[in-house]
């Protein structure tokens, strides 16, 4: 005989709901095997229920715990752990850790294993109202497809259950800060720029908050800015010699802008090495010109700030398995759009003018700074 995991009477409460809002008898308890009402509710209770916790991250179903009891190695895995009681969706792990599921194990890189994931809450009383209405609504369209048969009926009552869900998410993102305060994209122009990048994927199951770990944002932004000399970030410096020589051999030591991110030229003439976050050269003062990181969206034109939604919203699809079967589509976008990006910040300074020893370093491999 097949039962819900437990049968309490807030549970059966639930259920009455959705039977009555299809114009059904209400059930009692103990379980009936003669009622075909609780015989739908043994098949469908526990199902619709997990299948609601794993749309969302939701803040009163979140555990955070640590696994200790390590299995031992699986073939290309140094550890496994079993699944932690009613486990039901991974959320994230400590630093990112890379985990995977088969089975019932998860197997990591790191032991012991930190994980945050979604339980099973399931006493009902202890689910936020918006959760209940929205479990109600998704159970009453799973009943309603299996006593009344007609489509029509069951297409209204998931077309409701899909509106209270997407409300009860957004309500329980207020749950907690849904951007961390030492983040880039705390600020206005940021968030939106990120807002712009999730809304291309359409409504997802996962806040933003969890997609974009601390450095994400930077890390996406720094890569746009090093894929060409963009106008709006070049600065001409020149730096002096920090007193301090190298470790060995001839020349000076400066060290690198606290700004600084990749070099685009340096005086003609000049030989010059980056040696970790310095430079060596034989001059008493290094003369160049460079990226900088530009962390003020404020400052990004137009163009360069498409450019970099574009290339968020191919880097988050790229770690969302709903998303990954149109990542092509996002990542064609975003090579148009840094290419657009780059032929429009080019109109922004004349062409340089190529003189012969220049052919003469080409043919050679080399390259002429001037």
């Amino acid at each position: 005989m097949i039962t819900p995991r437990t049968t309490t009477q807030p549970q059966v409460d639930l259920c009455n709901q959705a039977f009555r809002a299809l114009g059904e008898l209400p059930i009692v308890l103990p379980f009936d095997g003669t009622n075909p009402r609780w015989w739908l509710v043994s098949q469908f209770y526990d199902q619709v229920q997990d299948a609601l916790m794993a749309e969302h991250f939701w803040a009163f179903a979140t555990v955070r715990t640590t696994l200790t009891a390590d299995l031992g190695p699986v073939w290309g895995w140094p550890h496994s752990f079993a699944l932690p009681p009613g486990y039901v969706a991974l959320q994230r792990t400590e630093d990112s850790s890379i985990v995977q599921r088969e089975g019932a194990l998860l197997l990591s890189h790191e032991a012991p294993l930190k994980l945050t994931y979604t339980g099973q809450p399931a006493d009902p009383t202890l689910w936020p109202p918006y959760f209940t209405t929205a479990f109600v609504a998704a159970l009453t369209a799973t009943f309603a497809e299996q006593i009344t048969g007609q489509l029509d009926k069951h297409k209204v009552w998931l077309e409701l259950a899909n509106i209270r869900l997407k409300r009860a998410i957004e309500l329980d993102n207020l749950e907690g800060s849904p951007i961390p305060a030492q983040s880039a994209w705390a600020t206005g122009p940021a968030r939106d720029l990120v807002n712009q990048a999730l809304r291309a994927l359409g409504d997802l199951p996962r806040p933003s908050r969890f997609l974009l770990s601390p450095g994400f944002f930077e890390t996406v932004r720094d890569r746009v800015l090093a894929a060409h000399f963009w106008n709006f970030a070049t600065v001409r410096a020149v730096l002096t010699a920090s007193g301090t020589p190298p470790a060995w051999g001839s020349g000076n030591v400066f060290p690198l802008p606290d700004d600084y991110l990749a070099m685009q030229r340096v005086e003609t003439g000049v030989r010059y090495q980056r040696e970790g976050a310095t430079f060596v050269a034989d001059t008493p003062a290094l003369a160049l010109v460079y990226t900088r990181v530009v962390a003020d969206v404020a400052e990004w034109p137009v163009y360069f700030r498409h450019a970099f939604a574009t290339e968020l919203t191919a880097e988050i699809a790229l770690q969302l398995p709903e998303a990954v079967k149109l990542l092509q589509g996002y990542q064609l976008a975003a090579e148009r759009a840094l290419k657009s990006a780059k032929t429009r910040d080019g109109q922004e300074g004349s062409p340089p003018i190529l003189q012969s020893p220049d052919l003469i370093l080409a043919r050679r491999g080399a390259r002429r700074y001037y």
